[in-house]
């Protein structure tokens, strides 16, 4: 059971979309994008498990070096999304397209950013 998304995201760092592949099996979520991967690990009767990259949430890291900024709130849609395909209550086919709002959802947030001289440097 492997299914993969591609979401094209905005980033205002290199002012072009890049492409974000989204592998999710059934214990293992996985995010990438060229070189770099942040994966989420399901584990019954715990918390999911996000990796890390120097200490740092290897997912942020990823999306911030391409000066996106999610919403706090976008792993656990990430995850319950995940689950809920891993569980049949989403299909292929609704499991892309629910992903799909989510990359709206983003890059939404991602235009939205402040862009006068004074807030330039922090986005």
């Amino acid at each position: 059971m492997t299914t993969t998304i591609e979401l094209d995201l905005y980033s205002p760092r290199w002012g072009h979309s890049d492409r974000y592949s989204i592998t999710l099996e059934e214990n293992t979520l996985t995010v990438e994008m060229s070189t770099r991967k942040a994966t989420c690990q399901w584990i019954p009767d715990e918390d999911p498990k996000w990796s890390k990259d120097l200490d740092q949430d290897a997912l942020n890291k990823i999306l911030n070096n391409d000066s996106i900024y999610p919403p706090e709130r976008l792993k656990s849609l990430l995850v319950r999304a995940w689950r809920s395909w891993v569980n049949r209550e989403l299909d292929d086919t609704q499991i892309k397209s629910e992903f799909k709002e989510l990359e709206h959802w983003i890059n939404a947030v991602t235009e939205a950013r402040p862009t006068s001289d004074y807030w330039k440097t922090n986005f």
